[in-house]
């Protein structure tokens, strides 16, 4: 009974996701294989899952983080190149390992590839169905209209490729409090096939005040005037560290001392490495970020719509810093400060001042604790990765009922 999961491979999310699935299938006795590229192969296999890997697609970059929009179009038929060399080798992999089930997590060369062999039941798993054309300096009217008309024609263009998969599971929070809902929002013509499940995410872990005190004291905050803010940033190698030591390390180390720090960089390969100079702690990798997500008082992050689903979940006030012009994530924050759990700060204006207003304004407004508890009590409701594993079971019960 084999499970053929093709994440995207930029950044952590997506495989950090199926990776949650994959552990749920491995315990009810079904074999999983990984087809990916990019940062989710190291992933992948540190986590023990076997892996095929296929060429690597992505945006160019500034030095910043932000999408080269000009260089990203001069590559555009070199991306479609990558792309149908994708589609070559999903085929070859889905002919020979014979899966019964497919699941992709926003990739259209596996979606595609099950189509044309006419393979088994193909479900997407996604939270971007509609995407946006991403600009820093302000439009004009007539670019304005140009962008807007571009945007609808991607989207019926994209939707009639994501159709070709038997279900589209729009692995997010239903209307209310939906966190990627610019790029969820369809017209109902186009949104027949798609399903709300909630975020995957592994079960929240929480923890007793005896053990969030723990971990308080390990990093020296032993008083009620003591804050522990914990920026855990995702993304590309390249914005990881960009941000980190461009940014937010020179204005960590403004603050009094009593505001500890903690930063991951994300970097699996290094996850041993630390440096600790007065209040801030820098780590290339934290195994428990669990247990520290539970014991901080403020989450600094890019707002992934995963990284905002764990706040929802341990119910943590959060700061999100998109990547510049990364409509998505930009979309997700708004999502965020909407309901009144988090505030979007902008990479490029980001200061001392900002920054130390939104810490304090979320460890001590009581509006924000309110919002924090409805949202933790709601998001409490939703088990995506149960659901999957469900719905996967149903089928490959009933194909052998059948046989």
């Amino acid at each position: 009974m084999l499970v053929y999961l093709a994440p995207c491979g930029i950044g952590l999310g997506h495989i950090s996701r199926c990776t949650v699935i994959a552990r749920e299938l491995k315990k009810l006795g079904y074999d999983v294989l990984f087809s990916t590229y990019g940062d989710a192969i190291n992933y992948a296999k540190t986590h023990g899952f076997p892996v095929v890997t296929v060429p690597d697609i992505r945006m160019v970059e500034r030095p910043d983080g932000t999408v080269d929009m000009k260089r990203t179009a001069v590559r555009m038929f070199q991306g479609l190149w990558t792309f149908f060399k994708q589609l070559r080798l999903e085929i070859k992999y889905l002919g020979s390992f014979k899966p019964k089930i497919i699941l992709s997590d926003t990739r259209l060369s596996t979606v595609l590839a099950s189509f044309i062999l006419r393979e088994k039941p193909c479900y997407l798993l996604t939270n971007q169905l509609r995407l946006y054309i991403p600009h820093i300096k302000k439009l004009t009217k007539w670019r304005k209209r140009l962008k807007k008309m571009g945007e609808i024609i991607m989207l019926h263009v994209l939707m009639l490729f994501w159709n070709r998969s038997t279900k589209i599971l729009a692995v997010d929070f239903p209307p209310e409090l939906t966190i990627s809902h610019a790029t969820l929002d369809l017209p109902k013509t186009l949104s027949k096939k798609v399903h709300f499940i909630g975020p995957i995410i592994t079960p929240p872990v929480f923890l007793s005040d005896s053990e969030k005190q723990k971990i308080r004291r390990k990093y020296g905050v032993n008083s009620k005037n003591s804050y522990l803010i914990y920026a855990g940033i995702s993304g590309t190698r390249h914005e990881v560290n960009f941000l980190i030591d461009n940014i937010l390390l020179p204005l960590f180390k403004q603050f009094p001392k009593n505001y500890v720090f903690i930063i991951s960089k994300g970097n699996i390969a290094k996850k041993d490495v630390f440096i600790h100079k007065d209040n801030v702690w820098v780590y290339e990798w934290i195994d428990d970020r669990i247990g520290i997500m539970n014991a901080c008082d403020v989450f600094i992050g890019r707002p992934g719509q995963l990284s905002v689903a764990e706040t929802f979940y341990l119910g943590k006030p959060a700061i999100w810093i998109p990547s510049p012009a990364h409509t998505e994530q930009i979309a997700n924050a708004y999502s965020s400060r909407k309901i009144g759990v988090g505030v979007l700060l902008h990479q490029p204006s980001l200061t001392y001042t900002k920054l130390r207003k939104a810490i304090d304004h979320l460890i001590s407004s009581k509006d924000v604790k309110n919002a924090l508890e409805y949202v933790k009590q709601e998001a409490s409701k939703y088990n995506a990765a149960k659901t999957i594993v469900e719905m996967i079971k149903q089928h490959t019960t009933s194909e052998l009922a059948y046989s």
